[in-house]
């Protein structure tokens, strides 16, 4: 298996592959060596030490002496925490559970949120909205608002919301490729809303997210709005310089 040349840097997108085998439990007790991980993947042993030296920063790893590379226990209070690319974004989607509390169509300045500005719709252009509650567990995480334009949201079947993340839902049914996402993070306190539908008391710290999914031409195609409980998810972001500036974002839910 090769990894891409250009972009995201060959460790952190080794480390991404790694960390989703590591999380699936692909591996058991210890990952493979070096040598054999160089063979697969057709990368440097630096590279390779890179890698594991990202997972064992982020607790997934320990080395033993003697023996090599090694699981770290999974201690259930601590977050998982995934760096890197939009598949991350898959794995712990997969990982968690979504109740879509309300489908419906409206005008794209009747919603509650930028919706024009960010997919650039005419005003009274109708869009899709979906309203959604994740959970880890039994514990909700996330509370959603993602919008689509309606001619895309009319093509994806009502019954696969709750399985894939919604921009993989555009890949496999719009056939459009989905290759960014750029966004804006900032604080609020939890209102009415939030605190009714994530169990939090009013005026506690939220962590609001408004991502944008772009597809290879540049055309925004989703606009997540997502509000996050801080007790139950860190965010970390990981700025690389290389040939010019590059990105790369992370988060995961806590194991409560």
């Amino acid at each position: 298996m090769g990894l891409l040349k250009g972009g995201v840097p060959l460790y952190l997108q080794l480390a991404g592959i790694l960390r989703r085998r590591i999380q699936s439990k692909e591996y058991h007790g210890q990952i493979p060596p070096e040598k054999a991980l160089t063979g697969e993947f057709k990368v440097s042993r630096f590279t390779v030490r890179q890698a594991i030296d990202v997972l064992r920063r982020e607790r997934l790893l320990y080395a033993k002496q003697g023996v090599g590379t090694l699981l770290a226990p999974t201690d259930k209070s601590k977050c998982v925490i995934a760096t890197g690319d939009l598949e991350d974004l898959v794995y712990w989607t997969n990982e968690s559970t979504v109740k879509i509390l309300r489908k419906e169509t409206l005008r794209a300045d009747r919603a509650k949120d930028p919706v024009a500005s960010c997919l650039q719709t005419a005003p009274q252009e109708k869009v899709f909205c979906y309203t959604t509650l994740r959970f880890f567990g039994t514990y909700p995480f996330s509370y959603s608002r993602v919008y689509l334009p309606f001619s895309l949201g009319h093509q994806i079947p009502p019954g696969q919301l709750r399985g894939k993340p919604i921009f993989k839902l555009i890949e496999e049914y719009c056939h459009i490729p989905v290759i960014e996402t750029t966004q804006r993070i900032s604080a609020i306190a939890a209102g009415p809303e939030l605190t009714r539908v994530l169990k939090v008391k009013r005026g506690e710290p939220m962590l609001y997210l408004n991502r944008i999914y772009h597809s290879t031409e540049g055309r925004p195609v989703e606009l997540s709005v997502v509000f996050y409980d801080v007790k139950k998810l860190e965010y970390s972001i990981k700025l690389l310089r290389q040939a010019g500036l590059e990105s790369g974002f992370s988060g995961a839910p806590c194991r409560p």
